[in-house]
C-alpha cells in the first residue's frame, strides 16, 4: 500500500511540477521515511523586488497529529539562506512553534486543531540572490501511534 501511494504521488508531482525537476526531487527527499505527502508551498523569493523578501500561507493543522515540515532550496549557490516558521495568531512570526535548521526540516506534533501559517523568508535580509524553495508538508501520524 505504501508503495502504490509513493508511485501515486510520484506520478502527480511528475505531471503537475514537471517544469521543475528539482521540486520532484526534494519531495522524493522529504518522503523517504514513508509518510503521506500532504501539501507543498512553492516560492521565488527575489530581493529587488521587495513585495517578494518572503511569503506565507494558511493551513489548518488537526489536533493529535504529528506532521513534518521539509524545506528545499533550489538554484541557490549559497544554501540555507532561507528559512521556513510554523506559526499561528498565539504565536507571531517572530516567537514561532517551529523553524528551520541546519537539518532543513521540523517536527510538530498538534496540540490545537486551528489555522496555522506556514513562512518562507530569507534567513538574512542583505543576501542579494534570488532563491526558489519549496517546503512539503507530511503526515507522520497520530499522536498515539
Amino acid at each position: 500500500m505504501k508503495t502504490l501511494l509513493f508511485i501515486t504521488f510520484t506520478l502527480l508531482l511528475n505531471v503537475i511540477y514537471a517544469q521543475n525537476d528539482s521540486i520532484i526531487d526534494c519531495a522524493i527527499e522529504a518522503n523517504k521515511k514513508g509518510m503521506v505527502y500532504l501539501k507543498n508551498f512553492q516560492t521565488k523569493l527575489n530581493p529587488a523586488n521587495n513585495s517578494k523578501m518572503g511569503e506565507k500561507w494558511p493551513l489548518v493543522l488537526h489536533k493529535g497529529t504529528k506532521y513534518r515540515f521539509y524545506l528545499c532550496e533550489i538554484n541557490n549557490d549559497k544554501p540555507e539562506q532561507v528559512v521556513l516558521r510554523l506559526f499561528d495568531d498565539t504565536h507571531p512570526e517572530s516567537e514561532p512553534y517551529a523553524t528551520t535548521t541546519k537539518k532543513g526540516h521540523f517536527y510538530f506534533e498538534c496540540n490545537k486543531t486551528g489555522t496555522y501559517f506556514v513562512s518562507i523568508r530569507y534567513k538574512d535580509k542583505s543576501y542579494q540572490n534570488e532563491v526558489s524553495a519549496v517546503a512539503v508538508l507530511l503526515f507522520v501520524g497520530k499522536k498515539n501511534d
